[in-house]
């Protein structure tokens, strides 16, 4: 009886010694294995979790530290979507074979916290590299470029308004110091004479990195913009009478006036009628611009004028000032830029917004037309 108590006590024994090693090497050997590999893990993680996510990396280290070569070698760029999920992103890396496991490569990320880092833009990616490499990569927002948005009619207060919700680091004041005066800071622009990069920045999308400072990203919206103006354009504008500042002011009019892409190449043949005429252009947008902010109404673009507005002294009033303004009013897109250039043939000298409020507009010839197409 008593060799059996003692045979149990010693099973007994063994068994505790079994779990107390358990215990030691999942908590404090694998632990202490995996963080000189992989970082101190994500503080919010439960015990259980920290315990779980050491041992799937310790048993997986070698895949996530080395390069698979079986993938590839041609270097991609990943984009990551605004508010796409984790699981998503890394579903995509596998797919577009820059890991083998997903599910592995999502344990290292909710190891590390770096799950919670993630954020939108595109970013330099390579089957040369580890998964680890890869992901301290996705998530260092140093290392991807982001899609910079300037949207057509943004005056320049605009487009510095944005810049706080780019994912860029840098301030709205620090952009609008140097757009305002661009040869004080060796920014390069084609135009001789233009004080302010007012409208030079065309409407669209740009690729920036994450770090680019105010000067970096100028330079790199202007260069894109060269190539958007081409020769042709160039001669097309010539041939209306213009320069390509010039289109571009008459652009930035035709972007404010238009709701519907369509309509624009009509509304500037109006524009560019009455400049043959000698005839004052009569735009809001012009006045708009030069009443600045609206702060009533929270908006750089006051609407409705009214009649005393259309009296304000500026030489960006097209009620009082014949020809075009002095610069543009706005960033134009590209499309209003060629409807400049390419305007339809037309004898429209007037025009103002259809009854039906959806954006189209009634033309005219004469003044008496336009006043018959005026809403009831």
């Amino acid at each position: 009886m008593k060799k059996t108590c003692s045979g149990l006590l010693l099973f007994l024994f063994i068994i505790v010694l079994f779990i107390i090693g358990i215990y030691l090497v999942a908590t404090i050997f694998i632990p202490g294995k995996v963080e000189p590999l992989f970082g101190s893990p994500n503080p919010s993680l439960t015990p259980l979790q920290r315990i779980r996510y050491s041992i799937e990396l310790y048993l997986n280290k070698d895949e996530l530290l080395q390069p698979d070569n079986s993938l590839g070698s041609t270097p991609l760029t990943f984009q990551i979507q605004p508010g796409e999920s984790v699981q998503s992103i890394t579903q995509r890396l596998a797919t577009e074979r820059l890991i083998k496991n997903s599910d592995l490569f999502e344990d290292l990320l909710v190891y590390a916290g770096l799950d919670t880092l993630m954020q939108a833009g595109k970013f330099k990616l390579a089957p040369s590299m580890s998964p680890v490499e890869i992901a301290v990569s996705l998530a260092n927002p140093a290392n991807g470029d982001i899609t910079f948005s300037i949207l057509p009619g943004w005056r320049l207060e605009e487009i510095a308004a944005s810049l706080s919700s780019s994912g860029l680091n840098i301030t709205p004041e620090d952009f609008l110091r140097i757009a305002r005066n661009p040869g004080d800071y060796g920014i390069p622009i084609s135009v001789s004479g233009v004080l302010s990069l007012e409208g030079l920045l065309i409407a669209g999308l740009y690729e920036i990195n994450r770090d680019a400072n105010s000067e970096e990203l100028i330079n790199t919206i202007l260069t894109s913009n060269q190539k958007l103006i081409s020769p042709d354009l160039k001669y097309a504008l010539e041939q209306q009478g213009l320069s390509v500042y010039e289109g571009i002011i008459l652009a930035s009019i035709v972007q404010r006036e238009s709701v519907r892409e369509e309509e624009m190449t009509t509304i500037a043949s109006v524009f560019l009628n009455r400049l043959k005429l000698g005839m004052k252009l009569d735009s809001d947008p012009t006045v708009q611009y030069s009443l600045g902010y609206d702060a009533g109404k929270n908006t750089w673009w006051k609407n409705p004028l009214f009649l005393g507005d259309l009296k304000t002294d500026s030489l960006y009033n097209t009620y009082i000032h014949a020809g075009l303004p002095p610069t543009p009013i706005n960033s134009p897109s590209l499309q209003a830029i060629k409807a400049a250039a390419f305007p339809k043939n037309t004898n429209y000298l007037f025009f103002q917004a259809n009854c039906d409020g959806k954006g189209f507009h009634n033309f005219a010839v004469t003044f008496e037309e336009h006043l018959n197409n005026s809403c009831p």
